[in-house]
């Protein structure tokens, strides 16, 4: 199963409607992390074939309370938490996270808020961020994640996207 993970897309979506679109015959689902969601439901018609799944970040509220701040997920025997990171305080530490999402029995945390790709185990959990395909924190180019899920394992990968 391939899952194509974005965050902080912040109302900006042609790259990551293009994205899906070169990706769309093997992907299953599509994770949007918050900020904002509104993002996902303007494109997700477009991919009937695909699943999509999301989570309000701060700045969807003042939008909708109509998304919840986390979801759970079992995929092919992985359990996914996933949550936009804010009401975690994930700029400052990854701890209450990592505690979210093992009172879940979660085996991965995915995140947003920080604008910064991240992938790292810490306690048991497998962490991912898959940073800002449009608003990147960290001096590189923008990115998305990539997670492949079979028979209760899960591969993660950044990928970094050029500028046109």
């Amino acid at each position: 199963m391939k899952i194509l993970v974005f965050s902080d897309t912040h109302g900006q979506t042609e790259k990551m409607r293009e994205i899906i679109f070169s990706n769309k015959a093997d992907t299953d689902l599509v994770i949007h992390l918050g900020d904002c969601f509104t993002d996902m439901t303007e494109i997700r018609d477009d991919f009937p074939e695909i699943a999509f799944l999301c989570v309000a970040g701060n700045c969807d509220r003042f939008f909708s309370n109509d998304f919840p701040l986390f979801n759970l997920i079992t995929l092919e025997g992985v359990t996914l938490f996933f949550a936009h990171g804010h009401q975690y305080a994930v700029q400052s530490s990854l701890s209450s996270l990592v505690f979210a999402a093992k009172s879940k029995n979660a085996s991965v945390a995915l995140f947003g808020h920080t604008h910064v790709p991240f992938c790292e185990e810490c306690d048991g959990i497998t962490l991912f961020n898959p940073g800002s395909l449009e608003l990147p924190r960290d001096g590189d180019a923008g990115s998305y994640g990539i997670i492949n899920v079979k028979d209760g394992r899960a591969d993660f990968k950044i990928i970094r996207v050029a500028e046109n």
